[in-house]
């Protein structure tokens, strides 16, 4: 599934979140679907929109800065491994899946260890 991992200063480590919606709202405002608080950004500072075939980024208003790999754009059809800052947040795009993480596999085992559990009992 297409997902935006998100680097922000003030997390602890980044988050990834799933690109499921025709439109993803990025910005500072609580009712966005990607919320970061680091300052810097706009209420709803820019969109990932899908039609379907494609991913194109959009900052919302000219004045809200939006970079893809170092570059400013107003709107830029995604890639996979494309990076997106939003003043101090770091998104990377990944239209696949990513192999899960040492981490995430234990986490994983562990589930699945618990529901063996209840299932033997």
């Amino acid at each position: 599934m297409p997902s935006l991992k998100v680097s922000a200063p003030d997390w602890q480590r980044p988050r990834v979140v799933s690109l499921f919606k025709r439109i993803t709202t990025i910005g500072s405002s609580p009712d966005c679907d990607v919320v970061i608080g680091s300052g810097g950004l706009g209420p709803v500072h820019a969109n990932i929109h899908f039609d379907g075939n494609r991913f194109t980024v959009n900052a919302v208003e000219r004045r809200y800065v939006v970079e893809v790999n170092g570059r400013k754009v107003q709107a830029h059809r995604l890639s996979h491994g494309d990076e997106i800052r939003l003043g101090p947040a770091v998104c990377v795009f990944r239209l696949y899946d990513e192999p899960a993480d040492d981490e995430q596999r234990r986490m994983h085992e562990v589930r699945l260890d618990g529901l063996r559990k209840m299932v033997e009992f």
